[in-house]
């Protein structure tokens, strides 16, 4: 999807690894801030889950051939959003 987008296979790669890196540095920043609650294991089992799904396209775009459509690109990247958004929203909600 990145390369009939035009955007070369180190951008996606570059992407995918921004990503990465700001929900793990997230994920850190929340454990050894001073006066922040623990995490509950609902939000570590979120949080795992977004880092996961996260791989998938990343994977898809270092080895995969593209051959798959725009709707299984966008479900692809939909889902760690939403995951993250959901680990946000719980880490935020007291």
């Amino acid at each position: 999807m990145a390369m009939e987008s035009g955007i070369s296979g180190t951008g996606g790669v570059f992407t995918f690894l921004a990503a990465l890196s700001l929900a793990l540095a997230w994920w850190w920043y929340h454990l050894g801030a001073p006066g922040r609650r623990p995490h509950t294991r609902t939000e570590k089992s979120t949080f795992l889950f977004t880092v996961m799904t996260l791989a998938i396209p990343g994977l898809s775009l270092i080895w995969g051939d593209g051959q798959n459509g725009l709707a299984a690109h966008l479900v692809a990247a939909a889902v760690p959003t939403v995951g993250l958004a959901l680990y946000l929203v719980m880490r935020w909600r007291r």
